[in-house]
């Protein structure tokens, strides 16, 4: 018997009629950055991690690169990182300028 590690189709499946409207909303409006949709993802994010904001980014990388520059981490440091997702995991230690 196989037994499938994730099964988007069937999630999807139950999900289905609430996502396509709420994608077909952001392509009639043709706002694909910042709109309402984003707002609300960022308050939900706040209010489900108890902090006061919650801040969408384009990616993990993205992430990862406001936190480091929030610490202000940069030239001074070293980083010890083991180093899974290829090229992506060494440019974003790289724009701060960590070592």
């Amino acid at each position: 018997m196989k037994v499938p590690l994730l099964d988007l189709v069937a999630q999807f499946k139950t999900i289905e009629e609430e996502v396509l409207k709420a994608v077909e909303s952001v392509f009639r409006r043709q706002q694909f950055v910042l709109g309402p949709e984003v707002s609300e993802l960022e308050r939900q994010v706040a209010r489900l991690s108890d902090s006061a904001y919650g801040i969408g980014v384009a990616s993990g990388s993205d992430a990862l690169l406001l936190a480091l520059m929030a610490l202000n981490i940069g030239p001074n440091y070293l980083a010890v990182h083991i180093f899974c997702n290829g090229r992506f995991d060494r440019q974003t230690p790289c724009h701060t300028g960590l070592r």
